[in-house]
Formats: C-alpha cells, structure tokens, sequence
C-alpha cells in the first residue's frame, strides 16, 4: 500500500514537472514570434502562407495570416495590385513619426480590392492605441446583409481605448470605399450607420483621450449604407466643458479634403468633439436621409470651397451647411449646394438641453441653386432654430429655378427658446418660378437682438413682413442682380453685370474674409455689392479702372463626372489668424488652375486708339493693373495685339505707380527700370506673349514701361478695343 502510494505520487510529481516544462517552452516561443515586424511584407492571392513574406515573389497569401502579427516603425503591409483579399486584420503595433507603419499596395494595375470577412464589422480594426499608421491605394469594400449578428460594417475601425491619452498621425490617402452594408437594425435612427471609416474615443471625462493628425484625403466614397467618415472624440469635448467643467482635451489636426461621395445613405462626414478642423474642396453627390456635412460639440470648424447636391431627408436636416448644435466659432465659406432639400444655411440647437449652445458661426460667400422645398418650416434658404446666437449670414446668394423654395428665410424655437443677436445682412434672394416664395416667423427677425437688413429680394419674392405689414428687412434692396445668365448652372453663371441692383448696397463688414466667392478682393470700408460676387469691375468688357478679372470657377453643379477627385495643387493648410478671418488667404483654390485677368490699365483715354509717346527715336507707353491673386503666381504672361510687323516690343519695370491715366505725359512719365521682357518676332494681326514671371509673383499693384525700337508709333490694342484686347493670364 505504502509503495503504491509513493509510485503515485512519483508519477504525479513527475507529470506536473513535465507540464511546467512543456509551458515554458510555449512562452518562449510566444514571446519570440510577438518581436515587432519592421519591414515591408508582402501579400498576393497566388502566395502562399508558408513563405516568408520578404518579397513580391515570396509573399504570404492571405490577409488574415496577419492576425497576430505586430508591426512597429518601418513597417509595410502591401497588397498586390490588380488582385482581391478577402479577410479582416485587427491590426498591432505603432509606427513612429520618422517612420510610421504604411498599409498600401504593390505591383502594377488597378488597386487591390479588400473585400472583408463574413462575421467581422470590419476589414481593418485599430483598437490597441495604434499610432503614427497610414492607409494608402487601396479600395474596400464590406457588404454581407444576410448575417444578422453584424448590422453594421465598416471599411476602417478605431477606437481610442480608455486613458489612452492622444494617438497621433492617422493618415488615409486614395482609398476608394464602396459597397459597404450590414443587416441593419429594426430601429430607424440605429440603423443605417455602416461606416468606410468609423472612428471613436472611450466616453471618459475623467481620462481625456484623443487623436491628432488625422487626415482624409483623395479618397472615394460610394454606396454606403450610413456615413463616409464618422469621427467622434466623446472624452472631455466642448460640451463637457460646459456642462461639467472637465479639462479640454479636444482632437486637433483633423484634415478632410479633396473626397467625393456618392450615394451615401445619411452623411459623407460627420464630426464630435474636434478643434480647428478643416474641411475643404470636397463632393458630396446624394443623400437618402441627412445633410452633406454635419459637426456636434466642435469649435473652430472651417468648411469651404466643397460641392454637396442633390441631398435629401423628408423630416430634417438634408442642408448644404448644417451646423448642429454645441458648436462655437463655426466658419462655412465659398462652397456651392445644387437641389439640397432642406435648404442652403441651416443654424440649430435644442434648447431643451439647459447646457446647449450653438454661437458665433459664420456662413458666408456661398451659393445655393434650387435649395429648401421640403415644404415645412425647417426647409428654407436660411434656417435658424433654437437658442442659437452670434450668428453671421452674409453675402451668400440664393437661387430658386426649377424646385420650389419654401421659405427664404426661417426661424423657429426648438425647444422653446428662439434665435438671439444673429445678423443676416447682403444676401441675394433670387427667385425665378411661378411659386411665391415667403418666410417663417419673420416678427422674430429684428427681436431678441436680430438684425436682418440689406439683402436683395427679386423675382417672386418680397422682403420679409408680419401680419400687419412691417417689413422686418430694415433695408431690402429690390431690384435686377443683372446675373450673367440667371438660368445657368454655374457659379460663374451668378456673377452680377454692370447695372446690377446688388452693385454697392452691402453694409460694410470691417471682419470679411478678404475675398468673394470668385478670388476678387473685398472692401473693409467700403459698401460692398450683395451676394456672392463682390462686383468692383466689368469682368465682360474694360472699364477704366481695369482691375483684375474674376476667377473663373471649375464647379458645373450638374456635371456628371464631379464625383471624380479634385487635385491639391498645393497640399498645405489654409493660412489662419482670427475665427472670423479665416478666409483672408486661402492658399488651396478649388477654382480652376490657371486663371485669365481683366484687361490691363493702359495710358488712354476711354475710346481712343494708343499712343506710344516719342522719346527720341525710342516710342514710350505705360501700363498699370492690379493684381488681387490670393496665393503665391508661378507665371505670369502678357499678351498683346500688335497691327505692325517688324519692330521689337521691350518691356520694363516701372517702380512709380502714382502717374494717373488722365494726366501722364511725356515729361511727367516715371523713370523705365530694368527689362523683364523683350519680343522682336512681332506679327501684323497677331498676339504677341511676354513673360513677365520674374516681376510679377503675388498680389499688388504692377506699373510696366513699354517701348519700341520703331521711330513711328506702334498700335497695340488697348483695354477699349471691342475685340483683342489686352490679356495678363496668371497660373499658379
């Protein structure tokens, strides 16, 4: 008995010896496998998983071979090119600023296509505090509505643990989501929330967590049951600010520019909890159920020179610009909406919520065409609702052709409390149809500190007034805008033309953006024209002021390639100093590359022929023009029409611009400067080009000498000339 107790418990001892030792060795082979990956792998649908992954001919075959894998600075995923990976990757690891983890592709032909697992929301998860990690030249699709246990499916998916403190350098850069669906689920305002990037924070006042350097852009979004891109920092945001008094620890650096979405069920961007976010030069074709853009708890947002149509949402929202509520300092500049339902501006907060606010944003210099006709209050051109303040709506225009515009403008009380101290100042209230377009509540218009006054109201319209006939528009303007073709469907098309009733009727807003819609320089003193062209000269024909010519615009809202990606001609960041000053110099312009100018000042009186002045046996001109380029001009060439061969044409600085047209003369005339250009090949019936990039390279005023080698006069077309005139063509 006794020696068969011993044996057992030898046997046990001995077993339990060999398990430790058995264990031991899997450790240390778990902690081998775990080092952190630090170069470029591979994967190919012809590879295969036994390979090292080292290179395009030894690549691994399968996505979810990843798994498990961590990845750390210097780190590439590549995905062959031209070919299809099903599978999902929780991805490990982080890059560093020097050298961040790149997820991208390799190879020649089409991008590759990640299609995505079965039973998995997402293809790529980053949930482990992932950092410093880029996404480029891939395209992602998610779409399985038959298995229930995923109702919604993303192409991207972050999320911020708790207390992770802030995670930098998140970029995504020419990647194309498509087809992206879940199941759904049963309950509407649930449902449709697919996602091609769905970013989140832990809701954790107590630990601010947040991102940072995180930008989108060149990318495609289409057929989306949900969202394009949803970023939402819920961890110690301006709201908990004022309702809690926690720290701020907003996400900054969030950059979004140079997307297009196309069939996006509610929004192809949606924002929480975000500081001095840029949105910029995006499309936005189609809706189902929600407004382009839309931002909560956010401060400081700006918002320009995009393109949203054709939005849609039979009960709310579906706005060119929304700004939702508790939000401050909100700017919306130079963007155009064509055939939104709900309408162009849309102002709101619920002010059921004692701690809610919407204040101080800006909406200004944009063009609605065929915008609010969902037939109830909340569709109109300009909605305000709610406990909304500071607002600023100005020189905006506003086109109704073909659809019905509601209201022209609106208020409401949301939750009770209505809209205080917001302005509405020189906008163009332009309707074409048959139907009368009126406003909402407009006894509210000039209480509780609003002030609406100066816009144009022309066609089937009439200023605002109550029941009893006061007009609540302390000064509307009526009138003929006089458009360049009030039919069009161009932002060019809504220039105003001489004789315009908008011409000089703005108030004067000392805090203006510095420029129009079209790149045209705008008054701080003095009254400016109403709407979203600032007319200060003819763009059609020369004027003796002969400044410069507007910019020609590259948006046609019904073009069926919009939803193809713009190019960023220049890749930095807009030039901020103020909230209300954010539109002084923006350096990326969505119009068109190369920009054609007005007719340069020549020294003529108005319907004469030139006169080059004889100095000698040498023939003199002079020439001034004006410049107001908003960014810095990589060329500039001076075209004119000469009437005589044979002769060179030499042109001169002239440092001097205090000579006058009226009365410059021979002995008067500034001192010539040195040459910048000079042309000997003139050709009678010709234009004959000068570069004159080395003088002129950014906005201001330019005087330039012209001579000729002729002992006659030369005629060279003035800015007078009905045809032929004059050309300054600047690229940037």
């Amino acid at each position: 008995m006794l020696n068969k107790n011993k044996r057992i418990k030898f046997m046990t001892t001995f077993k339990f010896k060999k398990t430790i030792l058995a264990s031991t060795l899997l450790l240390l082979s778990a902690f081998q496998a775990s080092a952190a990956i630090n170069h470029s792998v591979y994967i190919s649908a012809t590879g295969n998983n036994q390979n090292d992954g080292l290179t395009p001919a030894t690549a691994w075959k399968s996505m979810n071979f990843l798994n498990g894998k961590e990845f750390g600075p210097g780190a590439k995923i590549l995905f062959k090119r031209g070919e299809s990976f099903p599978g999902a990757l929780t991805l490990l690891g982080s890059g560093s600023a020097e050298e961040p983890i790149v997820v991208g592709a390799y190879g020649t032909g089409n991008k590759p296509i990640l299609t995505g697992k079965w039973n998995s929301k997402e293809i790529f998860l980053l949930d482990s505090g992932n950092e410093y990690i880029e996404f480029f030249g891939l395209k992602l699709t998610n779409y399985n509505t038959t298995f229930q246990d995923v109702k919604e499916r993303y192409g991207i998916r972050i999320k911020i643990p708790a207390r992770a403190g802030e995670l930098k350098h998140l970029h995504f850069d020419k990647l194309d989501f498509f087809n992206i669906q879940g199941s759904g689920k049963e309950w509407h305002e649930e449902d449709h929330r697919s996602a091609g990037i769905y970013a989140t924070t832990a809701d954790n006042d107590v630990y601010g967590a947040r991102f940072n350097d995180v930008v989108i852009e060149n990318s495609t979004f289409t057929d989306i049951d949900g969202l394009g891109v949803l970023l939402k920092d819920m961890s110690q945001d301006i709201t908990d600010v004022r309702k809690d008094a926690t720290p701020y620890f907003p996400t900054v650096g969030f950059v979004f520019q140079n997307n297009s979405g196309l069939n996006i069920y509610r929004n192809l961007l949606m924002l929480r909890g975000t500081k001095d976010a840029l949105i910029q030069h995006n499309t936005m074709d189609t809706t189902v159920e929600g407004s382009a853009f839309w931002s909560f708890a956010t401060e400081g947002t700006l918002v320009q020179y995009n393109l949203f149509k054709h939005l849609r949402a039979a009960d709310a929202d579906a706005y060119a610009l929304h700004f939702d509520y508790n939000n401050k300092d909100t700017l919306m500049q130079y963007n155009i909406g064509y055939d939104i339902e709900g309408g162009l501006i849309e102002y709101i907060v619920d002010s059921t919520y004692p701690n809610s606010f919407q204040e101080n944003g800006i909406a200004r210099y944009n063009i609605g065409i065929d915008v609010g006709f969902r037939d109830k209050p909340n569709g109109a051109g300009i909605f305000l609702t709610g406990r909304v303040t500071g607002g600023q709506f100005y020189n905006n225009t506003l086109i109704q052709l073909n659809k019905p515009m509601t209201n022209a403008i609106s208020f409401n009380d949301w939750g009770g409390e209505w809209p205080d101290n917001n302005q509405i100042f020189n906008n163009i209230f332009y309707v074409a149809g048959d139907e009368t377009v009126k406003h909402n509540q407009p006894i509210r218009f000039n209480k509780l500190g609003n002030v609406v006054s100066n816009n144009l109201y022309a066609g089937n319209i009439a200023p605002p007034q109550t029941w009893d006939n006061i007009i609540t528009d302390i000064n509307p303007i009526s009138g003929d805008p006089m458009f360049v073709n009030p039919a069009g469907l161009t932002a060019e098309d809504f220039m105003i033309t001489p004789g315009s009733a908008a011409i000089g009727k703005g108030l004067v807003i000392a805090d203006n953006g510095g420029v129009d819609y079209f790149g045209n320089a705008v008054s701080a003193t003095e009254a400016p024209a109403l709407g979203a062209h600032d007319f200060t000269v003819n763009y059609l024909a020369p004027t003796d002021d002969a400044g410069v010519k507007d910019h020609e615009h590259a948006h046609k809202v019904d073009d069926k390639k919009e939803h193809k990606k713009r190019k960023d001609h220049h890749k930095e960041k807009d030039v901020r100093k103020t909230h209300k000053n954010y539109g002084a110099k923006p350096t990326i312009d969505l119009r068109a590359a190369k920009i054609k100018f007005k007719k340069p000042k020549k020294n003529q009186a108005e319907g004469q022929e030139p006169e080059i002045k004889s100095i000698g046996h040498t023939h003199q001109g002079l020439m001034k023009f004006t410049v107001n380029a908003n960014r810095d001009i990589k060329s500039a060439i001076l075209s004119l029409y000469a009437h005589e061969a044979g002769h060179t044409i030499t042109i001169h600085k002239v440092a001097d611009n205090t000579w006058l047209e009226t009365d410059v003369s021979a002995k008067n005339a500034p001192e010539l400067g040195e040459i910048i250009a000079s042309e000997a090949s003139l050709v009678e019936g010709m234009y004959v080009d000068f570069d004159l990039s080395s003088y002129i390279t950014a906005a201001g005023e330019y005087s330039i000498g012209i001579t000729t080698d002729s002992v006659k006069s030369v005629d060279i077309n003035t800015k007078e000339a009905e045809e032929n005139a004059p050309l300054l063509e600047l690229s940037y």
